[in-house]
This record gives structure tokens, C-alpha cells and sequence, in this order.
């Protein structure tokens, strides 16, 4: 790297334009816990190093003009971070974590590749001004509405895809703001509606599942009403076959005390007659 010696001023301040660097010098986060503005724009910075996150004192970083194509997602731990510049690089998405600059109140994006911002954005309750012109920008994330209060300055210029926003309105924050809550809304409206329907078909599942649980029932207690049946039928039999055989054994008990009776009567006669035979 070319000149590579360089210092911290009373203010906390570095400014290290126009090195033609392609990567942050290691020696830059030796002034981590008194570093306030570090400004590396105008350079060929192609990443920015992890340690970025170490400069937990950081309140503006510059890196406006390189050739950075993402930003690290240690970005979110410079908490006390108000100024953000990376306008003139080759981004085509920030970092969820750029949600836990809490601080942030200047993002700067303009001049990149930009297709989509995070909804995370709007967790920087802080931030007032909001610039992305000349990106590719489809939408707008919903969440900003609520932050509507504290971003005062919003740009999307040059932003041709970018259909939500009328083109003439693309530096007005009040209508871009107006235009976000509205679609906001229809957005919950639609999920709402979206939620009912949905509830509405699980219960019909459920009834149709009840109901077929129900025929079920019903095919198994007609089955069991055939068995009882059958059975009641068979028990019927038996009970009548009872009371015919009690009857019968009650007629052959008669008959056979008359058969005893007339036996032991042609007994006796046939042992007053057989004597005379012999003789």
C-alpha cells in the first residue's frame, strides 16, 4: 500500500482519501477507541474487513467512491454511528444488521446497484435523511411508514423500476411517506383478509375431517346394530326353544306318570293271569 503512515487528529478524525488503497489498512483499527470519523472515500476499496466492527466510537463513515460490492454485517455494531456514506460504489444490497445502528441518521446510497433496501431500515429510528438516487430500485420497504415522524429527506431519482412512487414525486418526502403508509395499510388489509380465508379453509378441513370421522361412527354403529340383531334374533330362538322344550318335558312327564301308571296296572293283571297259564 502507498503511504501507509498516517494519524489520528485531536477531533478523532482520519482522513485517508485518494490512497488508491484496494483494502482498509490493518493500522487504521489500531485507533479503534478514539476513532469519531474515518474517511476512506476515493479509493478502490473492493470490500470492507470485518473489523470494521471494532471501531465502536465511529459516529461517520465515509466511503463514498470505491468499488465495494456488499458491506459486512458487522456494520451493526457501530452503535454510535450517525453518518453513513457509500454512495458511488457497486452495492446491490445493505446488511439486515444495519437495523442496530440505532443512531444512524444520514444514509447516503446514491450511485450504486441498488435493487431493494432491507424492512430492517426501519428499526434506525433516528434517521432523517435517506438518499438513493440512480439505483435500481423496484420498491420501497413498508416499514419506513414507521418512522414517517423522523425522515424528513428521502431522493430515489433515477430510479426507473421504481413504479410506486410517481417519477416527479421521487425527492418528495411527504408524498414518497404518504404513498408508503397507504400501501402499508392496503398490505395489512390484504394479509388480514389473507389470514380470515385461511382460518376460514383450515376450519372447513377440520369440519370435513369431523365429518368424515362422523360417517365412520356412524358405518361402525350400523354394523354393530346388524351383530345385535343377528344376536337377538339367535337369542329370541333360544328363549322360544326353552319354553317349547320346558313345555315338551312337562307333557312327557305326563305322559310318562300315565304310561308308569297304566304299566304298573297291566302288571299287576299279568301277575293274577300268568299262574293259570302255567297250570
Amino acid at each position: 500500500m502507498e503511504d501507509e503512515d498516517f494519524t489520528i487528529d485531536n477531533e478523532g478524525q482520519i482522513d485517508l482519501r485518494y490512497r488508491g488503497w484496494k483494502e482498509v489498512n490493518a493500522m487504521t483499527f489500531t485507533f479503534a477507541n478514539k476513532l469519531a470519523v474515518l474517511d476512506l472515500s476515493f479509493n478502490q476499496l473492493q470490500t470492507l474487513p470485518d473489523e470494521i466492527g471494532t471501531l465502536m466510537m465511529l459516529k461517520t463513515l465515509n466511503c463514498a467512491c470505491n468499488i465495494l460490492e456488499s458491506i459486512p454485517s458487522a456494520i451493526g455494531r457501530l452503535t454510535r454511528l450517525k453518518w453513513l456514506k457509500l454512495n458511488g460504489n457497486r452495492l446491490k444490497m445493505l446488511p439486515d444488521e444495519i437495523s442496530d445502528c440505532r443512531r444512524l441518521s444520514v444514509l447516503c446510497l446514491s450511485e450504486n446497484q441498488i435493487d431493494r433496501l432491507p424492512e430492517s431500515l426501519s428499526c434506525c429510528t433516528s434517521l432523517t435523511d435517506l438518499h438513493v438516487e440512480n439505483n435500481m430500485l423496484t420498491c420501497l420497504p413498508l416499514g419506513l411508514a414507521n418512522i414517517k415522524d423522523t425522515l424528513l429527506v428521502i431522493n430515489v431519482k433515477n430510479n426507473p423500476m421504481l413504479l410506486t412512487i410517481p417519477a416527479e414525486m421521487h425527492d418528495n418526502a411527504k408524498v414518497i411517506m404518504w404513498i408508503v403508509c397507504f400501501l402499508l395499510e392496503q398490505k395489512t388489509l390484504v394479509d388480514t383478509i389473507q389470514l380470515s380465508s385461511s382460518g376460514m379453509s383450515s376450519l372447513s378441513n377440520l369440519n370435513k375431517v369431523i365429518i368424515e370421522e362422523r360417517r365412520k361412527q356412524i358405518h361402525d354403529l350400523e354394523e354393530e346394530a346388524k351383530i345385535l340383531n343377528e344376536e337377538r334374533e339367535s337369542t329370541r330362538f333360544f328363549l322360544r326353544f326353552r319354553e317349547l322344550s320346558r313345555k315338551g318335558k312337562a307333557k312327557l312327564n305326563e305322559f310318562r306318570s300315565f304310561a308308569m301308571t297304566m304299566i304298573s296296572r297291566e302288571s299287576k293283571i299279568a301277575i293274577q293271569v300268568m299262574p293259570e297259564e302255567e297250570e
